[in-house]
């Protein structure tokens, strides 16, 4: 049985999923718009945040996984056959995300919400790996 918690993960991807579900219903909606970036923005925080715990507990490599940074956590996750995409993508979720985070601006919400559905796709994989590896 999994010693980590992937509810979290599970629920944010869900609410990610309604709200893309709503985008598509109401497209010139502009707070369903703002509803997909801030899943978005949570439900990234979360893969993260789960991909570390993962590999924290179960990765048999040496080394911190807590002082990896993203770059080299992603790398680590993609090593590990946990992730759909390396590094060169996660770094355009990321920037999407940091930007829509610091920065509320229309041209690059438009941008967070077209990455959603593809980032929808990445934790969704990330998801069913975790649990695989945990059963």
């Amino acid at each position: 049985m999994s010693e980590i918690d992937y509810g979290p993960l599970r629920r944010a991807m869900d609410r990610l999923r309604e709200a893309l579900a709503e985008r598509e219903r109401l497209p010139d909606n502009d707070f369903v718009r703002d509803s997909v970036v801030q899943r978005f923005e949570f439900t990234f925080e979360l893969s993260a945040v789960m991909l570390r715990r993962f590999l924290k507990t179960y990765s048999v490599k040496d080394g911190d996984v807590h002082d990896l940074t993203l770059p080299s956590l992603i790398r680590a996750g993609s090593e590990n056959g946990l992730l759909l995409h390396g590094w060169d993508r996660w770094y355009d979720y990321r920037k999407a995300r940091n930007t829509t985070s610091h920065a509320y601006d229309e041209v690059l919400a438009k941008l967070a919400t077209e990455l959603a559905p593809e980032f929808l796709e990445e934790a969704e994989y990330l998801y069913k790996r975790l649990v695989e590896e945990t059963v």
